[in-house]
């Protein structure tokens, strides 16, 4: 479904520029072209089974967004996989879920190979198979009925999930296609727009918002592999921006100068995700002539749920209007929806909203009685429909604009011989954010230092989730639990 209405789409924008990747340039007509060549090396490599998900572990390139393109005309679900995850991590979350393969570089599979989990899946090496490219025939497009495809998984994320318990959000053709049109109703934008995702494809965000949504709307997208506000500022003047998406870290970075922020002042929209947007960062953009940044709120499981309007300087901020098609309430702890301006639970309904959590008995739809997901948030409406967000329901440490779950990184650190018990916080950084804090108990003469912790802890985490600061005490009375608590609506 969602496949072949973005093999039309890229058919009627034709020549037009579809992906600029450094030097190299790809219209809308190349990447149809090249998806059906990609579908055709995929098709008989990868291993048939009930929606197995191909595990994709690249960074931002043309080539991500052609393969996830020719992914979804076969009807094979995308996992997109953060580079920096270790397999280890990944196994945890999948929790048993068979993969229908692993598209990596050869570095990458490496890695893979040592992990007994993925024994018997198929790895494919990028490399091999763009030597293969050029001289395999084009897949005919196939054809499938969008009914049946509507309800079938076309992505799946690993996310924390609002428990903090690693989770794979399973989203369909449907959910995938609704949100590009709630979103793209909203935002509006027009065919040939050059957009700036400063976002990672693995991210929810940068895959729909940064590659899915541009190309459905015959935008343009200018592929970003690796941040430096240099080479965003550079892009931004050549060949020219009209949309950048990017997280606050970015905008704070980018304001810091003030040829940066010049080049800030040409945009179109400024659109800021990943972590709530500091006031200071707007006032700083309004002093400088730059355009307003605007928020959009939204998660692994829903997509965008509310987009920022764009607003004078001064004016209350807010996560924004609900985008059309979604529909958003406040809950009280037993499900009741609230009044306007009464604070409680945030709840989502809208066709973009997940199938479900993986699960090996089955899906789990996490909704209400009433069909609410719950977000994690709390919040309310104001008279205007504004939602306005009054922090999570179970804290998570907000690492450089990643959400760490700090239960994750204490689950491990007591698997460490010698660990009594450990405490994972967020410290504030002076330049935004969180640093992460754990503070270690051991029993004296096990010889743990913080190096011997981040030996034992580095395998099993992604970088950005190890602990920068440790505080480590010794004490060798018996282990207790040590967790945190998570909000369950209903109890106490």
């Amino acid at each position: 479904m969602l496949g072949q209405v973005l093999l039309e789409s890229l058919a009627r924008h034709g020549e037009a520029v579809a992906l600029i990747d450094g030097d190299r340039r790809l219209s809308h007509r190349e990447v149809a072209e090249g998806a059906l060549r990609w579908a055709r090396l995929l098709e008989a490599r990868i291993a048939k089974g009930s929606n197995a998900p191909l595990a994709l572990q690249l960074p931002n390139s043309a080539d991500y967004a052609v393969i996830v393109t020719a992914l979804l005309l076969l009807g094979v679900p995308v996992l997109p996989v953060n580079p920096q995850w270790s397999p280890a991590e990944i196994a945890r979350s999948l929790g048993g879920q068979r993969l229908a393969g692993v598209l990596a570089s050869r570095p990458s599979l490496a890695n893979w190979q040592t992990c007994p989990a993925f024994a018997s899946t198929p790895l494919l090496p990028l490399e091999e198979l763009l030597e293969q490219f050029g001289q395999i025939e084009p897949l005919p497009p196939p054809v499938m009925d969008p009914a049946l495809l509507e309800n079938r998984p076309a992505l799946c994320l690993m996310t924390s999930g609002t428990t903090g318990e690693p989770k794979v959000v399973v989203r369909t053709h449907g959910n995938l296609l609704a949100n590009a049109r709630q979103v793209g109703s909203a935002l509006d934008w027009q065919a040939g727009w050059r957009v700036l995702p400063v976002t990672p494809f693995h991210h929810a965000n940068g895959f729909s918002n940064g590659m899915l949504l541009p190309l459905l709307r015959g935008c343009c997208v200018i592929v970003l592999r690796q941040f430096f506000p240099a080479t965003v500022t550079r892009l931004m003047r050549d060949p020219g921006v009209d949309v950048l998406v990017a997280s606050p870290v970015v905008y704070q970075s980018l304001l810091a100068s003030p040829d940066d922020a010049l080049a800030l002042g040409n945009l179109r929209q400024a659109l800021s995700s990943g972590a709530p947007l500091p006031a200071d960062v707007c006032e700083r953009a309004a002093a400088m002539g730059v355009g307003p940044i605007r928020e959009l709120y939204g998660s692994s499981e829903t997509g965008t749920i509310s987009i920022e309007p764009a607003r004078r300087t001064g004016a209350v901020r807010s996560a924004g209007i609900p985008v059309p098609g979604v529909e958003v309430a406040i809950l009280s702890d037993q499900g009741a929806v609230l009044p306007v301006g009464a604070v409680g639970l945030v709840g989502i309904r809208s066709p973009a909203v997940m199938q479900g959590y993986w699960t090996p008995g089955g899906l789990d739809p996490a909704r209400s009685p009433q069909g609410w997901y719950l977000t994690g948030d709390r919040g309310f409406l104001d008279p205007s429909g504004e939602l306005h967000l009054q922090g999570r329901v179970r804290a998570f440490i907000n690492a450089g604009g990643n959400k760490v779950d700090p239960g994750e990184i204490e689950t491990l650190l007591q698997q460490i011989p010698g660990v009594v018990r450990g405490r994972v916080s967020g410290r504030p950084r002076s330049t935004g954010g969180e640093m992460i804090s754990a503070r270690v108990t051991v029993r004296p003469g096990c010889g743990l230092d913080q190096s011997a912790l981040l030996a034992a802890l580095r395998p099993q985490l992604a970088e950005y989730k190890l602990p920068r600061h440790f505080e480590l005490q010794e004490d060798d009375s018996p282990a207790l639990p040590d967790k945190h608590t998570s909000f369950q609506p209903g109890k106490n």
